[in-house]
């Protein structure tokens, strides 16, 4: 036999069928409909999971074994189901999920939890997010700072906690200098922390040089990941801080982002500055704040909206491709630059072949550098770019950056390559001809041309 929980969260307790499972004041209803048992769990439930199936299975007189499938969202999994891994087919970021399972087994057909149990529907966690943000106290002592902080910590919805991640009894007439973290859960569906970072600067070792922060920021975030990330896979959890480098260690930004790898996706940088993407995502942490605060329906859109903004600082698209674009001019824009005031040259004299005086001089620029060494530099630069924003396109866009990732195999690639191949063997008269064929322009000029093209279109 298979028993079914479907485990309703605290968000459902206005609706209709809750209120009709739930009427006679206990905190589970037991079901048996074709000869499976469905039990609907109250929020509110204490009794342990192991305990909720004995009743169950004594009140339908029934004594062998049985298969378990719990449907609940993951705020419900911190209770009755807290460590009990197995057959846990969903954990849904909202609870509409559970009651889409509601009115079947109400109507006693029981089809549709059986379908989910069968196709094993993936596991989807709720999201966290962590907002690092700055306090300031003035000289009299009133707490202000970043506008996000302050309306946090005043916030009449949110719930507190002190240095040590304990909850602040007095929550909200608390001590504002002893709180370290305003915490907001928004539905059961997503939950956002608003943590001070002062005091979190990076630190160094006696001889002043860097090591792995113990105090600062990295230690912070850790603890923050241990008591709300447990059992969330890293996918879901988004995390943006205010001038990051003023805290990560040595103000190595990278660094900071490469120890969280295994547990963070997401860890973006922003600041306070009137220019997009930095204003919208400020704007964005307001506005979660006031809905927060008047109760606003569109609340879980704005947290989406907050979570595409962490990704999107994140993955820094346009100032990433302007780097590789820089990067990309500095190792090729001298061989261009050569190449064009080569073949100018030829084309004011009238000479068929370039000047072999000059000539010369622009091998013995390229004389130190290996066979292969600057279209591998390259290549692997463009790679190195796409690969980390690949999986957050869709669409042409991803098209766009396969073909980028591929780029070794495209003709423009392969005419650089021949190019770069036939100056470092000093090949005079087969670079002519190359520039001839093209009226002048050269492959590593059209390579640059047609690179930053496929560049912008992923923008």
């Amino acid at each position: 036999m298979n028993i079914y929980v479907l485990a309703f969260s605290d968000d459902d307790t206005g609706r209709n069928d809750y209120k009709i499972l739930i009427s006679n004041q206990k905190d589970y209803v037991c079901k048996k409909i074709n000869n499976e048992i469905v039990i609907f769990v109250s929020p509110n439930i204490k009794l342990p999971l192991i305990d909720l199936i004995r009743n169950c299975k004594n009140e339908f007189e029934y004594n062998g074994t049985v298969n378990v499938y719990i449907l609940a969202s993951n705020y419900r999994l911190n209770n009755i189901f807290n460590n009990y891994q197995k057959n846990i087919i969903r954990v849904g970021t909202h609870a509409q999920f559970v009651s889409n399972f509601v009115n079947p087994a109400l109507g006693e057909n029981i089809q549709e939890i059986q379908n989910a149990t069968t196709n094993r529907m993936p596991i989807i966690f709720d999201p966290l997010i962590i907002i690092f943000t700055e306090e300031v106290t003035n000289p009299t002592g009133q707490v202000y700072g970043r506008p996000e902080w302050h309306k946090a910590i005043n916030s009449k919805n949110a719930i507190f906690y002190d240095d040590n991640l304990n909850k602040l009894t007095s929550q909200n007439n608390a001590d504002k200098k002893e709180i370290r973290i305003a915490e907001f859960k928004v539905d059961n569906n997503y939950t956002v922390l608003f943590v001070k970072e002062n005091g979190c600067e990076g630190h160094k070792n006696n001889e002043g040089k860097k090591n792995k922060t113990v105090n600062g920021i990295n230690d912070l975030l850790s603890r923050i990941l241990e008591k709300w990330g447990k059992g969330i896979g890293k996918e879901y959890i988004y995390i943006a801080v205010h001038a990051l480098s003023d805290y990560a260690e040595g103000k190595d930004v990278d660094d900071f982002k490469e120890q969280f790898k295994d547990k963070v996706n997401y860890i973006c940088d922003f600041h306070h500055v009137d220019t997009s993407p930095n204003k919208e995502f400020c704007d964005l942490l307001i506005k979660f704040l006031e809905e927060v605060e008047n109760g606003s329906q569109k609340i879980e859109g704005t947290c989406e909206k907050i979570i595409g903004k962490i990704k999107e600082l994140t993955i820094r698209v346009i100032q990433k491709f302007s780097l590789l674009k820089h990067r990309l001019m500095h190792l090729l824009g001298p061989i261009d630059t050569d190449l064009q005031a080569l073949w100018d040259d030829a084309e004011r004299t009238g000479r068929n072949g370039f000047d072999p005086e000059k000539w010369k001089e622009v091998c013995e620029a390229y004389k130190d550098y290996k066979e292969d060494e600057i279209p591998q530099l390259a290549l692997k630069m463009i790679k190195e770019s796409i690969d980390e924003i690949k999986e957050s396109l869709t669409g042409t866009k991803k098209e766009s950056a396969e073909r980028l990732m591929a780029i070794e195999n495209e003709k423009l690639f392969i005419d650089l390559k021949e190019l770069l191949s036939s100056i470092k063997k000093g090949d005079m008269n087969e670079v002519y001809e190359m520039l001839k064929k093209e009226n002048g322009l050269n492959p590593i000029h059209k390579f640059l041309i047609e690179l930053d093209k496929e560049l912008d279109s992923l923008i």
